[in-house]
């Protein structure tokens, strides 16, 4: 892909999804690595036509010491650029694939309510879709669970997360890097295979491109909007049906909605959601 194009698909999506609108304020979560590289510069490039107040955020796990040579070069970027940075470090080393990320949106929460940032940018692409995919289906997830990684989500009142990049694939991105010459950074953690993600990246994905489709990642992908959509429906669906419950009107329902409002239930009551225990109680709704 040419980096032009890239730039004309970016904006594209932006528009299409409503995922910016014009002078509005915004962080991009840069991590040193080739998709929030390709993601800043053609952010950088856009800016002056939709006339946004940038700002870049990196976080630091404390996971290794070239995480924080890479922190020094992404606030070398932001000088050069004449933009405004910002660094959560914790305090603590953080430990485990989820709390990092769930560590990570709290601290672009927070910056972004503490600042009047209202959008974050993050590089996500179809292949973190694909990969996040995969692993939702091993650990055995619901349909809503296919369709993470959305386009966006809100992190705070008023604090949005935006992935504009879930049309581009990771060797996309690596080979404009190359062609550019963007400065990058790897990522250390993205290389290890004690990780869930790490073996998905590096094994798993691979195997399906070379075996079974070139294409695997942008399949995933589009699975994984095609669940979204659907578990959007199904859940503005069940909301309405929620008023209007009874066990008359439960027993008509088609199985899947059945299953959705008992997920409801479970959540509002702060039951543990298991496959098995929904099934059971709408097993002994019919007995």
């Amino acid at each position: 892909m040419r980096w032009i194009f890239f730039i004309q698909k970016l904006n594209q999506v932006l528009v299409e999804r409503g995922l910016a609108i014009e002078s509005q304020s915004m962080l991009i979560a840069v991590s040193g690595g080739q998709d929030s590289a390709c993601l800043f510069q053609a952010i950088r490039i856009l800016c002056p036509f939709w006339k946004w107040n940038l700002a870049i955020v990196s976080c630091d796990h404390a996971w290794f010491d070239r995480k924080s040579k890479s922190c020094s070069q992404i606030s070398q970027l932001a000088w050069y650029s004449r933009i405004k940075y910002y660094q959560s470090i914790t305090p603590r080393r953080v430990i485990g694939e989820a709390k990092a990320r769930s560590w990570r949106y709290e601290s672009f929460a927070r910056i972004g309510k503490a600042h009047n940032y209202s959008q974050i940018f993050t590089g996500h692409t179809a292949s973190d879709r694909a990969e996040t995919l995969l692993y939702t289906i091993f650990r055995g997830s619901s349909q809503g669970g296919l369709s993470s990684l959305s386009w966006q989500r809100k992190l705070a009142f008023g604090v949005f997360l935006s992935r504009p990049m879930l049309t581009i694939t990771r060797s996309q991105s690596t080979a404009i890097c190359k062609k550019e010459n963007f400065c990058i950074t790897l990522d250390p953690s993205n290389q290890r295979y004690e990780w869930h993600r790490g073996r998905i990246r590096r094994r798993i994905l691979p195997y399906l491109r070379r075996y079974f489709n070139p294409k695997a990642d942008q399949m995933l992908c589009q699975l994984a909007e095609l669940a979204h959509a659907e578990a959007c429906y199904l859940t503005a669906l069940c909301k309405n049906l929620e008023f209007k419950f009874c066990l008359q009107n439960f027993v008509c329902l088609p199985v899947s909605l059945q299953r959705r409002l008992l997920s409801f239930y479970f959540k509002r009551e702060k039951i543990r959601q298991t496959f098995f225990c929904i099934e059971l109680v709408r097993f002994s709704i019919f007995s």
